[in-house]
């Protein structure tokens, strides 16, 4: 019962750092218009967040061998609780970015540790837990814009719904400590030894830069479709938040069919078909002039990068005999870099052209995914 209700606990820090990441996106436009900022500027908001979360995934195999898993997770969930309480009180962009740079401290342990937890907890089906565990995340966000839509479209101010994820937040620090009591978990090794076991492994270094693309395919979606919905279709901040729910349920699905199909098919190839979807769904995305007919290529989208984050993951940890909780942290550095930087360039790119014409990084990613799996299949990948 003590690893369910820690199960249930993590399901929950995937779910706040899932509306974390999508808060912002979808009061970006409210924000903006308070604020006076461009597009560039409120990609910029995602940058400062990422920028800690990176710094934190490179302390957190230290941190985690010195005072345990759980421990670090709780005091993370309490930083992101701060961070939007913070949030919920800024009167200008430089507290935002130090607000979101707090919520990045805490989220990056979150990402950092979560997977390998859960990897802890079930270490021979590890595969099918972690894409149900990661499908949390996708939950998350499909709750968050709907409620957050919702909200907004009632005339809520977004400082309060910032507000009402940090007093959530606050709830779970009470209950993580408390599910994962007296829970034996395997000790972490933090020693240069597996450090540079892994990092003079060629696959790491293939298997990162897989992740980097599927982290910025999962932000290109994530961080965009409100906006792109507001502006592009005129559409309300309730059906704005409908597309990206739409988005995150097919990612939902997406992980729960992969848990499944983990257990028929090599991963690797696997990883290889969500890219041909991904290519169809980023051409699909310039083609499209219609709002509900782009819902349906929003749920297309998410399914077709679900795999990414968990399976990337899982794929290096089987191909590689290494520490499992240093690997998924230093990939998850590559990932992170990903889903960080690219809110940032499409921003860029939709204020010289159009988001429209910012999408067609979906396309090319996914083109560079195919072309990094086959090149590691080539020379003698498995899994």
């Amino acid at each position: 019962m003590s690893i369910r209700a820690l199960d249930r606990a993590l399901y929950g820090s995937f779910f706040i750092y899932a509306a974390t990441v999508v808060a912002t996106p979808m009061c970006l436009l409210a924000i903006a218009d308070e604020f006076s900022l461009s597009l560039t500027l409120g990609g910029g908001i995602e940058i400062a967040r990422s920028m800690l979360i990176f710094a934190m995934l490179l302390f957190s195999g230290y941190a985690a061998s010195r005072w345990g898993k759980i421990k670090v997770m709780t005091l993370a969930l309490a930083w992101i609780a701060g961070g939007l309480l913070i949030y919920s009180a800024a009167r200008g962009y430089g507290m935002i970015l130090m607000a979101m740079a707090l919520v990045g401290m805490g989220s990056g342990f979150i990402e950092a540790l979560s997977n390998p937890l859960v990897r802890d907890l079930h270490p021979r089906t590890s595969a099918h837990h972690l894409n149900v565990s990661n499908a949390f995340f996708s939950i998350g966000v499909s709750v968050t814009v709907v409620g957050i839509g919702e909200l907004l479209t009632a005339g809520v101010s977004w400082r309060t719904v910032f507000f009402i994820l940090g007093i959530c937040t606050l709830c779970l620090v009470i209950y993580f400590p408390i599910a994962g009591r007296g829970i034996a978990l395997p000790a972490s090794n933090h020693s240069r030894f597996h450090i540079r076991q892994i990092i003079g492994n060629r696959r790491f270094w293939i298997t990162g830069a897989a992740l980097f693309l599927g982290g910025a395919l999962e932000s290109a979606f994530t961080f965009w479709s409100a906006s792109y919905l507001q502006l592009h279709f005129f559409a309300a901040p309730r059906l704005s938040g409908v597309g990206t729910a739409c988005f995150a349920a097919g990612m939902a699905m997406g992980r729960i069919i992969t848990a499944r199909l983990s257990r028929r098919f090599e991963l690797s190839s696997i990883i290889m078909w969500s890219a041909f979807l991904g290519i169809c769904v980023g051409t699909a995305a310039q083609l499209v002039d219609g709002m509900f007919i782009f819902f349906i290529v929003l749920i297309t989208a998410g399914f077709s990068v679900a795999c990414y984050w968990p399976t990337i993951q899982i794929y290096a940890a089987v191909t590689m005999r290494v520490d499992a909780t240093l690997l998924f942290i230093y990939l998850s550095c590559f990932g992170i870099s990903g889903f960080g930087v690219t809110p940032m360039i499409m921003g860029y790119i939709g204020d010289r052209a159009s988001l429209q014409q910012a999408f067609w990084i979906v396309p090319i990613c996914s083109l560079l995914m195919i072309g990094i799996m086959a090149y590691d299949r080539r020379h003698g990948g498995k899994g």
